[in-house]
């Protein structure tokens, strides 16, 4: 088994349903995103899940883009689930300050704040950037190298999750696919997830779909350091671990054979390690 702390990042809750008692050890703490079913549902399922690890190893994540009713329907969200006692959170632009009621740099509230991997830390000056602004951890980039990753890591004065497992999206649109590709809008409420594959200049299949109202563009293979954690462990400082099932249809039953795969130090078929070899 890969030793560490392993953090969990999830689009329902109902994904921890296959989940065993061996699949609970050593994880630190689970995010959810706030949005993707209703609100009662989401109070509902915290309330149960927290039981287990307890409700401070949850945090609650606000999605990287959010426009127009989409803003203000979330603002709604995060005021019903402050208002319930959730104070940690995690962020993806600097607007989620905002959002939550806050300027940047300023007492928190009680809130524990931390950043996901599109508040881009690429240098120490990104990160000491960060943690002035008032959050608590960071997540390091997808698209960075080892070399990189392990001289930033020996400079950081905070805690650092590194991503070893998701769907890293190519990019994030707040237009829904059926308005681009010119169909019919059936309604957030019955909008049937829609996804076509396209085909890059280089002739790579580019998996394009809708994904609450918003248009996602995804790799056909899944990014991942499985079979790479030794290398991580190596280094003289370690990160937090950090998958993430997010956009694609996971069932449970799939996020813990992914789970358990990441935690063995196997590889997972099908995916490509992102510019992580870059330094050997």
């Amino acid at each position: 088994r890969v030793p560490g702390r392993w953090l969990l990042k999830l689009e329902r809750l109902d994904h921890l349903s296959a989940f065993e008692e061996e699949d609970w050890e050593n994880l630190e703490e689970v995010a959810v995103e706030i949005e993707g079913q209703d609100l009662g549902g989401l109070r509902a399922a915290l309330e149960h899940w927290s039981t287990r690890p307890g409700r401070n190893r949850f945090r609650l994540a606000l999605p990287a883009v959010a426009r127009g009713k989409q803003e203000q329907e979330l603002r709604d969200r995060i005021m019903a689930l402050r208002s319930a006692g959730w104070r940690r959170w995690e962020i993806s632009n600097l607007s989620g300050w905002s959002l939550l009621g806050m300027a940047p740099g300023a007492p928190s509230s009680g809130l524990d704040v931390a950043a996901n991997w599109p508040l881009y830390v690429l240098n120490r000056e990104s990160a000491l950037l960060l943690k002035e602004l008032g959050v608590t951890r960071i997540t390091l980039s997808p698209e960075d190298g080892q070399d990189n990753l392990r001289a930033l890591l020996a400079r950081l004065d905070l805690p650092a999750a590194l991503p070893v497992y998701q769907d890293t999206p190519l990019f994030l649109a707040a237009s829904c696919l059926h308005r681009l590709a010119r169909l019919p809008c059936p309604g957030s409420s019955r909008c049937a997830p829609e996804q076509r594959v396209l085909r890059s200049g280089a002739n790579e299949e580019i998996l394009v779909l809708s994904h609450r109202c918003r248009t996602v563009a995804l790799s056909q293979k899944p990014f991942s350091l499985a079979g790479k954690l030794k290398t991580v462990f190596s280094w003289p400082t370690a990160p937090l671990l950090r998958a993430d099932f997010l956009y694609r249809p996971y069932s449970p039953e799939k996020v813990r054979e992914i789970w358990r795969a990441l935690r063995a130090g196997q590889p997972v078929p099908g995916t490509y390690p992102g510019g992580f070899l870059r330094g050997l």
